[in-house]
């Protein structure tokens, strides 16, 4: 079984959120219905309607929550020479942007950068524009292949800068695998994409391909365990 060395955090702080709203929105009906007329339903008002405001936002959380948590029972389930660092902020890239990433996977073969998307129905890739129908709904969203392979080049850039610290020559981390992947993790989902350089899967061809996983560049146990806590250093929501 792999080890998960750092889980999910981001999203279980939805879920106590989620606990303080509906106790707010419950205690605010309860004032309600004591008091049934006059001026003091006023008070109610204010906390009811964040209330309700914070509990339909929480409905993003719990159903990522959901899908990351398949996603972690499959890695969970691979075998132990495999470990798993999960929803990790490093450094902010040349734009300032802060580089957030959802699964990095140390395998015996190398590192999985895997970026997780949630949407359902048929997706479609033209060119920089991805496109999502779903029932009536047609969205456009930016290609996220560009998006995961700027996060595995500036990791390996960051690895690369203390190389001699992680006792790494300069061709080792240029033969360093990095493998990004993108994995849609909703059931609900029909893949018409291409992505020549990144793999795209669902969810069930995702364990697959891990499991088969055959390419020869071997990533040993001691340069494994260093730089999973060069990573974990690299975080900024510790």
């Amino acid at each position: 079984m792999a080890e998960i060395v750092r889980g999910f955090k981001t999203l279980k702080k939805g879920q106590i959120q989620f606990g303080i709203a509906l106790a707010v929105c419950i205690t605010a009906v309860i004032y309600l219905v004591i008091t049934l007329r006059g001026w003091p339903r006023l008070l109610a008002i204010i906390p009811f309607a964040g209330s309700l405001f914070s509990l339909r936002l929480f409905a993003g959380y719990s159903s990522g929550l959901n899908l990351e948590g398949r996603i972690t029972s499959i890695i969970r389930e691979l075998p132990d020479d495999f470990k798993a660092v999960q929803d990790i902020t490093i450094e902010r890239d040349d734009f300032g942007r802060p580089v957030k990433i959802n699964h990095l996977l140390f395998a015996p073969r190398g590192i999985f950068l895997i970026e997780t998307k949630h949407r359902q129905g048929r997706i479609i890739s033209k060119g920089d524009e991805w496109h999502q129908y779903w029932v009536r709904d047609h969205n456009i969203f930016a290609n996220p292949v560009s998006e995961v392979e700027a996060k595995a080049a500036f990791l390996r850039e960051k690895i690369k800068e203390e190389s001699h610290r992680l006792m790494m020559s300069e061709e080792e981390v240029d033969n360093l695998f990095i493998q990004p992947l993108i994995v849609f993790s909703n059931e609900e989902v029909e893949l018409k994409v291409v992505a020549e350089k990144v793999p795209v899967f669902r969810l069930d061809e995702f364990e697959k391909y891990i499991q088969s996983f055959k390419k020869k560049v071997v990533l040993s146990p001691e340069k494994r365990d260093a730089l999973i806590p060069f990573v974990l250093g690299l975080n900024l929501d510790a």
